[in-house]
């Protein structure tokens, strides 16, 4: 059997969630049993004791063929696990014991764990003026990053075109092999009403991109204010609290007889502070 006719594919998934290895065979060899193995620590192969293998004929087999682009396999086997956790990642290959008694193994692939990270979840933004959003992504590979935005109308996020984006990758080695890539992506964009944003990246492996996966980041809520004079200072807390200043250049007596307060503009509902005046400090020499 020759061993560049047996495939496995690559996991990665967000913690909790499934992920599925296919083990594909197009030689001319006839199968008779798969398996599943992975790397203790001690760097020795093991056979998978977690998730469940099946084998694929059929349906199965044809499907399998289509996600992974195999359109000449004849046997195959998949590993389904069914909640992705840490002490899942590290290397896996899957081996096949043909009518022969001989036994081949396929290269290795890796198990990943993807996630995402925003460095806020609030931002105040002066109607009219520039945010920028901040995503970050980390797996296997470098995601295709896009913004969502709100939309009244359907209810749901939708892709937001209008932004510009500015997008850079890390690479970090980990002392068991595996390679990981934190995607920083900022979204650059003029505010003009409040409205949730989300990011979303989406992961695949370049030899099999039918097993994509997507990730999304937590909620982003910009809420715009109405700045009626001057141009205070807005200052966003990701423990939701939120500040501004008013400086009076040159105080003058009639500054003395005036009322202020501080009034946000939030969807369709205004907030005002309470009232403060002004007092005069006479200095005695």
């Amino acid at each position: 059997v020759d061993l560049s006719n047996l495939f496995m594919t690559a996991g990665f998934a967000e913690e909790g969630n499934s992920v599925t290895l296919y083990c594909m065979y197009d030689g001319t060899g006839t199968a008779s049993s798969f398996a599943f193995q992975t790397k203790d620590d001690d760097d020795n192969w093991e056979v998978v004791d977690t998730g469940t293998q099946t084998s694929l004929t059929g349906d199965s087999l044809e499907a399998a063929k289509t996600l992974t682009n195999k359109d000449s396999a004849t046997y195959g086997s998949m590993l389904v696990m069914s909640s992705l956790s840490e002490d899942d990642e590290g290397f896996y290959r899957c081996t096949m014991l043909d009518s022969l008694g001989t036994t081949t193994e396929s290269m290795e692939r890796s198990v990943q764990l993807l996630s995402s990270s925003i460095p806020e979840a609030k931002m105040l933004i002066e109607t009219g003026e520039t945010a920028q959003i901040t995503c970050s992504f980390t797996g296997p590979y470098n995601p295709d990053v896009v913004l969502h935005v709100f939309d009244d109308d359907s209810s749901s996020f939708v892709e937001d075109t209008s932004a510009y984006w500015n997008s850079e990758t890390k690479s970090m080695s980990l002392q068991d092999g595996l390679t990981v890539r934190t995607t920083t992506t900022v979204f650059t964009k003029v505010i003009t009403t409040n409205a949730p944003y989300k990011c979303s990246a989406s992961f695949y492996d370049d030899s099999y991109p039918s097993l994509d996966q997507t990730v999304l980041s937590d909620q982003i809520e910009i809420l715009t204010a109405l700045i009626a004079d001057s141009s205070p200072s807005l200052i966003t807390n990701t423990d939701d609290m939120y500040s501004t200043s008013y400086v009076i250049s040159s105080v003058e007596d009639s500054d003395f007889t005036d009322m202020y307060s501080c009034l946000l503009e939030y969807a369709s509902e205004s907030i005002s502070s309470d009232y403060a005046e002004l007092f005069e400090i006479e200095i005695l020499s």
